[in-house]
């Protein structure tokens, strides 16, 4: 092969990486907003238990406002911080296939991010009501989180390559 057909074969591997990133950070943001979606679902199947024990509840209404309040603000700062981070590492991936920004946080953070979803992962088959049976959503949610992981590993590895092939090229160009 020529340098020019060698350059060329680089280039058009870049050009695949890179929009693996840009299609990687489109399904993240995506899945960030099904982890949302699932942590409603989640809260609308399993309303929040306002009992203390078996024999204690909390009957003051004003305790029961309180507690209702703060767990409402519990939740909407969880999907604040969860849907940022999806969508910090999914527009740094889709800005780096688009303009080859290099901003290395967002590929530590996808890690960590992957780590995590793998560790809860596991719950999934974990019974929460003494049955040995696993249901059919948790099978589903847990194919979901299978594939945002795969997705995560995918844009990590898409990031590296295209950054080595883009010094690659430039350290042959000069």
């Amino acid at each position: 092969m020529s340098v020019k057909e060698l350059n060329s074969a680089e280039t058009v591997k870049l050009r695949r990486y890179r929009a693996s990133l840009v299609t990687d950070g489109i399904g993240i943001i995506t899945f960030g907003l099904w982890s949302i979606i699932k942590i409603i679902m989640t809260l609308l199947m399993q309303p929040l238990d306002l009992q203390l024990s078996d024999s204690e509840t909390i009957s003051d209404p004003t305790e029961r406002m309180l507690v209702i309040v703060f767990a409402v603000v519990f939740v909407i700062i969880s999907v604040a911080i969860i849907l940022g981070i999806h969508m910090f590492i999914g527009f740094s991936a889709y800005r780096e296939g688009r303009n080859g920004k290099k901003g290395s946080f967002y590929i530590v953070a996808a890690g960590l991010m992957a780590i995590f979803i793998c560790l809860t992962m596991t719950l999934y088959f974990v019974s929460t009501d003494g049955g040995q049976t696993v249901s059919l959503t948790s099978i589903a949610a847990f194919i979901i989180d299978l594939t945002t992981v795969i997705l995560l590993l995918d844009m990590i590895y898409a990031a590296f390559m295209s950054r080595k092939l883009a010094i690659q090229l430039e350290s042959k160009a000069i």
